[in-house]
């Protein structure tokens, strides 16, 4: 005789392989996009790469642009995760804003295809074809991040770092710091990276300076003609970003290595 808690035994291990299987899936649909671009990408490709039928696929995505915004999804809570991190940052609200810009360049070095992603998603008509539940999930974390955002900047206002005249000028800074942030992540510094723009500097030391600029510009103490900005850097890598500080500083290596070895070769 089955006893119930071994049917909820059952029940849970086939939710747990049913949540596998959806991950694989959507691993294996990154790459193909990577691969192929949108418009090539196919249901029938990501179900025939791992032996699965076409049915299988169906009852995890209702359609590739459901499957696209599963993946966008994917990397909002990434974003999401990270910027928990952020917040239990002890540190000063100028300082918790910097990580909040490095956070963006670990994004940009430690998942580049993740950006591919969030543009398709900018740029295609998905909304019809994707599960309403999905979409409506990646809206909540984009404001969720935008109120997250803000709440560090009425830290600086408490803390008499941040002089801002009404909320029309948050939303303003608002929009340089996540104008800068997304320009980075389109901007390439690799001959052969995909994303949208090529630029022969160095990512770090674009996206930190300018990020610095502007604060700076907007008066947020301490400015960073006051503090040692590497020792900032050093210690957000250190105590916010622990876990992804060794592949962070790996990347960064190698992508100033192949810089070098094709200046040696031209």
């Amino acid at each position: 005789m089955v006893s119930k808690y071994d049917i909820m035994s059952t029940k849970t291990r086939k939710q747990r392989e049913f949540e596998d299987r959806g991950k694989l899936f959507l691993r294996e649909a990154r790459r193909l996009l990577i691969e192929k671009g949108y418009s090539s990408l196919s249901m029938d490709q990501v179900a025939e790469a791992l032996d699965y039928s076409r049915g299988t696929l169906y009852q995890h995505f209702r359609s590739k642009e459901d499957l696209v915004c599963a993946l966008t999804l994917e990397t909002m809570e990434t974003i999401s995760e990270m910027m928990s991190k952020v917040e239990r940052f002890d540190a000063c609200s100028r300082d918790k804003t910097f990580a909040w810009g490095f956070m963006i360049l670990l994004l940009a070095v430690l998942h580049p295809d993740y950006i591919t992603t969030q543009l398709i998603l900018e740029v295609q008509d998905i909304d019809e074809k994707t599960s309403k539940e999905r979409m409506d999930r990646v809206r909540s974390i984009h404001v969720e991040l935008r109120d997250r955002v803000f709440s560090i900047m009425k830290l600086g206002i408490e803390e008499g770092t941040l002089h801002l005249e009404d909320e029309n000028e948050q939303e303003k800074l608002l929009f340089g710091l996540v104008a800068l942030s997304y320009g980075a992540l389109v901007t390439g510094t690799d001959p052969e990276d995909k994303r949208l723009l090529y630029m022969k500097t160095d990512l770090g030391e674009g996206l930190i300076r300018n990020f610095n600029a502007l604060l700076d510009g907007y008066g947020w103490r301490p400015l960073s003609t006051e503090r040692d900005i590497e020792a900032i850097r050093k210690r957000i890598l250190q105590e916010v970003f622990r876990d992804e500080s060794a592949a962070f500083l790996e990347r960064m290596s190698e992508g100033r290595t192949n810089v070098e070895r094709r200046k040696d070769n031209a």
